[in-house]
């Protein structure tokens, strides 16, 4: 990496920072999805609501909250000692749990979420509210508000989880389109600055195509049983993928194997 785009900031701080720049540069954008890697910071998440964004964040199993709402005592004089300068849960209030336990009693329903190429797309979701529990100890949850937690069961039996801060009324399916929008950022293996940069470059030409299951609100939900929403049809990554390596085929150099990937592909041909 270029000393220039070296810095001493936290992955969230770098993320918010990328944000401001990009919401700056065009359309501010309403949603934000990430991973358990900066979902589970409560700063990161904290900095996305200042900046009036919804969002769906990975978070691990051991992550807590209230399934309840929690009854808090507030600050003042003790029984004994000196007066409390902190919120205090009280005795009689719902107990905070870990993600893996609440998962372990919750039941979860079947979504279809979107026309894949080898078929429907689906898995096994729970939508449910919750009240964050982080530093509950130490009464600095206190009084926050709810916020949604989406539980994925995978087909290997696997579970995955997520907190977000859309609006109550989003529906379980629009939760999981936005969650399982899949857009391939991630798929980048490799470990050089210029081949990252190209992929997130064509990874964000993608993300520009119309996409039918979208919706100008974070919670209007697509009724369910209709194909891509509105009776469009379903474009799928792989479709979009293939569009724009035919679309910068004509720019791109005649030996770059980022760019012409099937070079590459017809010369071990050859070499067998």
């Amino acid at each position: 990496m270029p000393d220039d785009e070296r810095r001493s900031f936290t992955k969230g701080q770098i993320a918010l920072e990328l944000l401001d720049r990009v919401r700056a540069e065009g359309p501010p954008g309403q949603v934000v999805v990430a991973d358990a890697g900066y979902g589970v910071s409560g700063p990161f998440r904290d900095g996305l609501a200042e900046r009036g964004l919804h969002d769906v964040v990975g978070v691990t199993d051991e992550m807590v909250v209230f399934a309840e709402e929690p009854r808090w005592i507030a600050p003042g004089p003790g029984a004994t000692g000196r007066p409390r300068t902190r919120p205090r849960l009280a005795d009689d209030s719902p107990r905070p749990i870990s993600l893996k336990e609440l998962a372990a009693r919750t039941p979860r329903r079947k979504v279809t979420w979107r026309e894949g190429t080898k078929g429907p797309m689906a898995g096994r979701f729970a939508w449910l509210q919750v009240w964050s529990a982080s530093g509950w100890a130490t009464g600095e949850c206190a009084g926050t508000g709810p916020i949604r937690l989406l539980i994925e069961e995978q087909a290997d039996g696997a579970l995955k989880y997520a907190f977000s801060n859309l609006p109550s009324e989003t529906s379980r399916l629009r939760a999981v389109r936005l969650w399982r929008r899949e857009l391939g950022l991630d798929h980048h293996e490799g470990r050089s600055w210029r081949g990252f940069h190209h992929h997130a470059r064509l990874v964000d030409a993608g993300a520009r195509f119309p996409d039918p299951g979208a919706s100008s609100s974070p919670s209007e939900a697509i009724p369910a049983g209709q194909k891509g929403g509105r009776g469009a049809s379903v474009i799928t990554v792989p479709a979009i993928r293939r569009a724009l390596q035919r679309m910068l085929a004509s720019i791109s150099r005649l030996d770059c194997a980022y760019c012409r990937p099937w070079i590459t592909m017809n010369r071990h041909k050859l070499t067998e």
